[in-house]
């Protein structure tokens, strides 16, 4: 359990002149130029009825290669399956067990530069390492902090060059406030053979477990950074503000990224969503745990990098107030960091329930996500969440027709 107070954290990383773009106001429905793009299935794969398709459990992540094939990570079946550019099976990679080559329960794949994938499990501190073709290749072990903490690797993401990393390390003693413990959130660099190279971004939320706390502050860097194509580093480093630091592979904060934003206040019914998203599972907070739930949402939902260089910006008012049946409406930027456009993305996906992978004019879906999370945090029992989307998992590929 950690408090909500956030310690910024200082970090080995040379600084530099830093450009600051402001951007005018951004809230849906004002003078922000936008722009409308029809959601086109090309193909779907999980819920096929007649027995004859892949089957899945919960899909976990999506991944591409530069061939265009798509990796999905299936945390219940523990394992990969390769799908071509056309939906096809492909192959597998790895298979449930504790010997070479396998895993249990993994949650993220990711296709390095060097065209090797890397596959987080429930082995901490871990990446497993195979060929495209599904050879074992060995594991990575992420060095421990100071403190000789393993850290846990929450996700992977990476361009043509760099390859970054959010890990959270536990009771770092560098980073000791008054005593209390520290829990560590870092964007981190890593290169292909594994070594941790420079810091991007750190912060750490104090802790105590004789007084726990559930914060949704340490939720800050979920879905919130990204990677470009030429290796910049974009993370939305505010819990609430509009506000967005650049890094250049190479660790220096290059630029900010800002824009006038009305908050989005919460309704008491979504205040309580939230409480119960954090009390779906009873084993998973300790007794008498305060819960500190924000009266606003955070401006910025999720950053996508796109292949072109450009950014998009879920918004929570792209995610909360968005026209129905569209994914979303997002803020476009350009690799400069001007602001260009916001787009609504019309079509059957949910930025809520769904997990997104963006590339080119491809819009990947796993569908039902967050549904699947629930049911199995929950233990198997049915809930508000689970019950959010009763169709069975799929992965859908859409190809997103810009209108005009």
């Amino acid at each position: 359990m950690r408090f909500a107070t956030e310690v910024q954290v200082s970090v080995a990383t040379v600084w530099v002149a830093i450009v600051c773009v402001l951007s005018p106001a951004a809230s849906i429905g004002e003078s922000a130029p936008q722009r409308f793009a029809q959601l086109k299935e090309l193909w779907r794969v999980g819920d096929d009825t007649s027995g004859d398709g892949p089957i899945f459990g919960l899909v976990s992540d999506l991944c591409l290669d530069r061939e265009g094939n798509l990796y999905v990570a299936d945390r219940q079946l523990s394992q990969v399956t390769v799908f071509g550019p056309d939906g096809q099976v492909k192959g597998h990679i790895g298979q449930e067990g504790d010997g070479p080559g396998e895993f249990r329960m993994p949650y993220r794949v990711h296709v390095t530069p060097g065209d090797e994938v890397w596959v987080l499990t429930s082995r901490f501190g871990f990446i497993s390492r195979f060929s495209q073709a599904g050879e074992y290749l060995g594991d990575i072990r992420i060095p421990a902090d100071p403190a000789g903490v393993v850290p846990a690797i929450r996700r992977i993401a990476g361009g043509d060059s760099t390859i970054v990393a959010h890990g959270m390390y536990r009771e770092n003693t560098e980073f000791v406030v008054a005593g209390e413990r520290i829990e560590d959130h870092r964007l981190i660099h890593i290169d292909n053979s594994g070594q941790v190279g420079p810091t991007y971004f750190a912060v750490g939320f104090p802790g105590d477990d004789a007084r726990p706390v559930w914060s949704e502050k340490t939720q800050l860097l979920a879905n919130r950074w990204d990677v470009s194509s030429s290796g910049r580093v974009y993370v939305a480093s505010s819990f609430l503000d509009y506000k967005i630091d650049v890094f250049s592979a190479s660790g220096e904060r290059i630029q900010e990224i800002s824009r006038e934003y009305d908050h989005r206040r919460r309704s008491r019914e979504e205040k309580k969503r939230i409480y119960d998203w954090a009390t779906l599972n009873p084993n998973g907070n300790l007794p008498g745990t305060e819960f500190q739930i924000e009266d606003f949402d955070m401006d910025i939902m999720a950053l996508y990098c796109r292949p072109d260089g450009r950014l998009w910006v879920l918004t929570s008012r792209g995610l909360h107030d968005r026209p129905p049946e569209s994914a979303g409406i997002f803020d476009v930027y350009a690799a400069n960091g001007s602001f260009l456009h916001s787009v609504a993305l019309l079509g059957n996906a949910d930025p809520e329930y769904d997990r997104f992978l963006f590339s080119g004019n491809r819009l990947y879906v796993a569908r039902c996500f967050k549904s699947a999370v629930a049911t199995m945090i929950a233990g198997g029992a049915e809930n508000e969440f689970s019950n959010g989307c009763l169709e069975p998992m799929s992965v859908v590929c859409f190809e997103i027709v810009l209108e005009g």
